[in-house]
């Protein structure tokens, strides 16, 4: 079978773009799909000040991560107060 088609290679190629043509053709879909999604995909922060937020376990992690990525480079700094173990790409 291999011989046959090594020597008949073009044949076989056009074969196989044209059951490829033919198969697209029926199995075309008909459902149009969007290039741009309207939906809003943006994060917003919690913020302590604008949710109102019940839970007093979840308003400390908001001051926390708040105070932790203001402050990041006071602990992880050249001069920072946590060791430095890292490759100093900061």
């Amino acid at each position: 079978m291999w011989k046959k088609i090594k020597t008949n290679w073009p044949a076989f190629l056009l074969f196989v773009l044209a059951f490829a043509v033919i198969t697209n053709w029926f199995f075309k879909s008909t459902r149009q799909v969007s290039l741009y999604s309207f939906t809003d995909s943006l994060w917003h922060a919690p913020s302590y000040y604008l949710d109102p937020i019940k839970d007093e376990k979840a308003r400390e992690l908001i001051l926390y991560g708040e105070e932790l990525i203001a402050h990041t480079s006071r602990y992880l700094g050249p001069n920072g107060t946590v060791q430095q173990i890292s490759n100093g790409m900061n």
